[in-house]
């Protein structure tokens, strides 16, 4: 799985590869939605975040990353938000996806060009968090109403009866 928190990412380097840290883990940018979740476990790998990208094809820099072992689950924390549209961040960290029990790619949909292929199953899920789809969850402060889909019940101006 992967996850942007540059505090994490950046403990993850100063202690090195081989070390064991206890850190806070995620909740660092969308602080409404999500709380860290205290975690101990093993920095395996740290790099700049620079790599290649098949979709699209470009150069990524997601800042200092790191690959954290917590038991069976191998963390890749970025400092910088990633498209994980392929898994070529994953290949960067030196992880075969193709071997592993799940993956996770934070994308809507377009994902599934690369990792269809060689999933068992792709199970989209609808997390809480400031990039919802359902936009009835999130926190609008002053939304301009009426407003569809918060407001379920407005005609359609545009249909001709």
């Amino acid at each position: 799985m992967s996850i942007t928190d540059e505090p994490a990412a950046i403990a993850c380097a100063e202690a090195g590869v081989g070390a064991t840290v206890t850190l806070n883990l995620g909740g660092t940018r969308a602080t409404k939605f999500f709380k860290p979740l205290q975690v101990t476990g093993k920095v395996i790998k740290i790099t700049n975040g620079s790599y290649q990208s098949k979709y699209p094809s470009k150069i990524f820099n997601v800042g200092t990353t790191a690959l954290l072992n917590i038991g069976e689950i191998e963390i890749v924390i970025t400092s910088n938000p990633a498209f994980m549209l392929d898994y070529q961040l994953y290949d960067h960290m030196g992880l075969d996806v193709t071997k592993a029990k799940a993956v996770q790619a934070k994308s809507a949909g377009g994902y599934r060009a690369y990792y269809e292929p060689i999933a068992f199953a792709c199970i989209d899920v609808n997390a809480p968090g400031p990039s919802d789809n359902r936009l009835s969850e999130l926190p609008f402060t002053r939304p301009k109403r009426p407003l569809w889909p918060l407001d379920l019940n407005i005609p359609d101006r545009n249909y001709q009866y």
